[in-house]
């Protein structure tokens, strides 16, 4: 159904087929009981009595239609119930429909009869509903398909796993493929039909997960006829016979009940941090301070107390660094007593609405901060954990392929701890992203890798037991491969998750821990763990390329994906392997031991080794620059990882209006940014509240506006300078701005003045005075503060700030003339408009601004990223409906 012509009785038919068959009837069904009703937009064009003959005529065709399909049906002559229920159903339409068709006549004759309105509205739902259920009912028909290709599949299973020689298993694996090709075609079709996405995606996973079992079953039950005395290739069997087994089961339940699935996945996802930060921030905005009760002060307390156990829990994870889990524990604090603030002005006798408004920003601010920082520690887990994921089981491998009985127990746990780990640190990223259908992806990864973990080990036993047996070999590679591709779709389910800028910050924190360790083993000349750390630098550069290429490999060509790409090579390319290289060098120098060589010099192999690190460092920070220039700074979310490089020595201690200020506001030390910020947050509501009030307006016949939003502009820019941002560079610039704010209020003040004067007295008139003195007072006073320096020294590292009451003052005063401006812009209006005397003509016209054009094509950046999920992607807005909206919106 279309989105105009949509009923909820509707909501639980999962096909559209059918249902796209019967919209004209549904379209008559709503038509009809707004005849000649004038005041209804959608009122029909057509005529009473051509609507029921057009629904006579939809019906009868309906009719025909699941009369011919239930007696056609073949598979409907094994199911007597449904045959039964189906035709029970059919009939009910029949009557029901009759009954509308009467009741419509006599409507269309006395439509006038609020009566007859109400009957038309009550039998059109009863015919709504009658259809719905037949339509719900008709869909058995496919499930009880897909259930007896099922069956089929489970009975070839059986076989095979009763077959005792390897020629009948590969009789019943042969039909098994037949099977499931069948089963193909008809989940494709199926998925087609669905309605909802979710349900799409799951049967395609579903179907996925059965294909995937049955190759490995067919191994695993060659590997058993084969040996059948050995206990690890009866295990084997067995659980990938049980795998098999299970993922029929799961795809037989979706495709019945595919609704109960998406309500599971969406309980998930209720249950995580993600959700209950989303919901507490939620909860936060739309709370109204007119309708404060003292039970949402109880309700926000026990979010956020629930919000600071599971970020207790992540913060204590083992992988989270130490620095890390220090914030978190800041943030959650800070957060409690923000909203302790918050609560305090909601529940004062007068709550001060400038105020209330900060004290919202503040809450907000926190979360931020406490979400950035569990993304870092979830990121923290996922670049341990994804580091070298095939070391693990080629270890395991080789040592059953050498018989080695000890060191096979030693890798068989190995590998198992580092499988569990990739899981936990998948389950971590769901439990931070908002992402549902991601979250989905990674579930359906894990879950598989989960099951097939210990039939690996089984055929690395297999293997341990039988090392010369070539179906023994054939079997662990046959598991090996598996292993690896699903091993590869959990990585890029969990890298199209995570935000890549997170990554990178991480990954390059540690790198230079692993840089630092290593330096440590170099200068106590342990050869081995110098080593390892070499080993994990270079893994983790190559995951920054594997995760941005991922990012960015769908995007079309630009200047900015085309440096980032550039950048990506050369540390893959050109850094790794010199770094390789450099290293392997190091490490030979190392003395085995410190009595090999006493007089070794171990400082002059450190600075060998630092600038081998240093080559990944400087390839590493190019690609995070490449991937800055294609962002908005204000979309920048860091811990300070991303502040621009300041650091470099500078000859004079004072800073002139020639230098660029802009950077050095960016080092001020922390206290200040945050005293800066709160002002700026302060500012940006205000800006907010312009953009709702003043921006809504033309301004191409209404130099009002066009003056209002030009000063709208030039106030924005001081406020970025003042925290390091934006086009201004140095003071000179931000002085030349208030000359031309100036300018620009007194042109303001002249024009609002003479709409004012062709105005009957009023009080709106009075206010417009007042307001036009305080632009001009404001519009002065930020003048004089643009011109008061805030003194800025540098004492070698430590950035020394005077008279930061400059900064601040600044950014009030821009706020206040901002304020005046809307409310001048209002006056301006409710004069213009109510109170013009007659006879005078419009200085400006008061017309609403269009609404944006959307563009034709997407822009890369609003692309899916990883791995495209076609079926995810929400259906275009109706245009009836967009305008629909945009009228209720103006």
């Amino acid at each position: 159904m279309s989105g105009v012509f949509y009923d909820p009785a509707f909501a639980e038919v999962r096909t559209r087929e059918v249902l796209l068959a019967i919209e004209p009837l549904i379209r008559t069904v709503h038509e009809l009981p707004y005849l000649l009703d004038n005041a209804n937009r959608t009122a029909p064009q057509r005529s009473g009595q051509e609507l029921v003959e057009v629904f006579n005529y939809e019906l009868h065709v309906f009719l025909q239609m699941s009369k011919e399909a239930v007696a056609e049906c073949p598979i409907l002559s094994s199911l007597p119930d449904l045959l039964e229920e189906l035709r029970g159903a059919v009939n009910d339409c029949e009557s029901v429909g009759i009954h509308f068709s009467q009741t419509a006549a006599e409507f269309v004759r006395n439509s006038a009869d609020p009566r007859m309105r109400q009957e038309v509205i009550k039998t059109g739902e009863e015919m709504i509903r009658a259809m719905a259920y037949l339509l719900i009912r008709s869909d058995l028909i496919d499930v009880y398909n897909i259930s007896d290709r099922i069956e089929k599949l489970r009975g070839c299973a059986q076989n095979m796993k009763q077959s005792d020689s390897n020629k009948m298993v590969d009789d019943y694996y042969q039909q098994m493929c037949v099977e499931i090709e069948v089963l193909n075609e008809l989940t494709r079709t199926r998925v087609k039909d669905l309605r909802y996405p979710n349900e799409r995606d799951d049967l395609r996973a579903a179907f996925a997960e059965i294909k995937a079992t049955a190759p490995v079953y067919y191994a695993a039950t060659k590997a058993f006829v084969r040996h059948p005395d050995q206990h690890s290739a009866q295990n084997l069997r067995d659980r990938a016979y049980r795998d098999v087994d299970e993922a029929l089961v799961n795809y037989a339940q979706i495709a019945a009940d595919g609704a109960h699935q998406a309500a599971a996945n969406e309980k998930r996802h209720e249950a995580s941090l993600a959700y209950a930060l989303d919901n507490f921030q939620n909860r936060v905005m739309v709370m109204d301070p007119m309708r404060y009760q003292r039970k949402d002060r109880n309700e926000l307390e026990n979010l956020l107390e629930d919000i600071i156990k599971k970020a207790g829990r992540v913060a204590e994870e083992p992988t989270t660094r130490d620095e890390r889990k220090e914030l978190i524990m800041n943030s959650t604090n800070k957060l409690r007593q923000g909203l302790q603030d918050l609560l305090r002005q909601y529940e004062s006798n007068s709550p001060n609405e400038e105020e209330l408004d900060l004290q919202e920003v503040l809450v907000n601010r926190e979360i931020k901060d406490l979400r950035r920082r569990l993304r870092r520690a979830v990121v923290d887990a996922v670049s341990d954990a994804f580091l070298d994921c095939r070391t693990p089981l080629q270890v395991m491998i080789r040592a059953a392929e050498e018989g080695d009985v000890d060191g096979f127990d030693d890798t068989k746990a190995f590998f198992s701890d580092h499988a569990h780990r990739m899981l936990h640190a998948a389950e971590l990223v769901c439990e931070m992203s908002s992402d549902e259908r991601g979250n989905q992806m990674i579930r359906y990864a894990c879950e598989y890798i989960r099951r097939l973990e210990p039939q690996v080990i089984s055929a690395a036993a297999l293997l341990l037991s039988q090392p010369d047996s070539k179906i023994a070999q054939e079997n662990m590679a046959m598991f090996k491969m598996t292993w690896l591709e699903k091993v590869r779709q959990l990585t890029a389910a969990v890298d199209a998750t995570i935000n890549v800028d997170d990554f990178i910050a991480v990954s390059e924190k540690h790198i230079e821990k692993d840089v630092e360790e290593g330096l440590t083993a170099i200068y106590g000349q342990n050869r081995d763990l110098v080593d390892r750390m070499a080993g994990a630098i270079r893994g983790r550069a190559l995951r920054i390329c594997d995760v941005v290429e991922g990012e960015f490999a769908e995007l079309s060509v630009s200047p900015y994906f085309e440096d980032i790409k550039m950048a990506t090579k050369k540390l893959r390319m050109d850094a790794l392997g010199t770094f390789a290289d450099r290293a392997e060098q190091v490490i030979r120098k190392i003395p085995l031991s410190p009595e090999d060589d006493p007089d070794m010099d171990m400082q002059t192999i450190g600075d060998e080794m630092i600038e081998a690190c240093a080559l990944v460092g400087d390839a590493v920070m190019d690609i995070r620059h490449a991937i800055l220039k294609s962002r908005n700074l204000d979309d920048v979310d860091s811990d300070n990882e991303y502040e621009e490089d300041c650091a470099t020595t500078m000859a004079p201690s004072h800073v002139s209006d020639g230098d660029n200020q802009q950077k050095l506001l960016r080092r001020l030390p922390e206290e200040y940014k945050e005293k800066i910020q709160e002002k700026i947050e302060s500012f940006k509501i205000t800006q907010q509240k312009f953009e709702s009030e003043v921006a809504k307006w033309d301004e191409n016949r209404n130099d009002l506006i066009a003056i209002a939003k030009h000063m709208c502009h030039l106030l924005e820019n001081m406020a970025d300078y003042t925290r390091g941002r934006g086009p201004y560079r140095t003071t000179r610039n931000v002085i030349d701005a208030a000359q031309e704010i100036s300018t620009a209020g007194k042109k303001l003040i002249t024009l609002a003045k003479q709409i004012v004067d062709d105005c009957v007295e009023s009080a709106t008139k009075k206010d417009l005075y007042g307001y036009l003195e305080q632009i001009d007072m404001l519009s002065t006073q930020l003048n004089i503060t643009s011109k008061v320096k805030a003194d800025i020294e540098i004492r070698g590292d430590e950035v020394i700030v005077g008279n930061l009451d400059s900064i601040t003052q600044l950014i009030q005063n821009a706020k206040n003339l901002l304020q005046a401006v809307v409310k001048t812009v209002n006056c301006t209006y409710i004069a213009s408009t109510k109170y013009q005397q007659k006879g005078t003509n419009n200085r400006v016209q008061w017309q609403l601004a269009p609404p944006q054009k959307q563009p034709l094509v997407r822009r890369e950046t609003q692309r899916n990223r990883g791995i495209v999920r076609r079926a995810s992607e929400r259906k275009p807005v109706p245009p009836l409906v967009a305008l629909n909206e945009y009228y209720v919106h103006h």
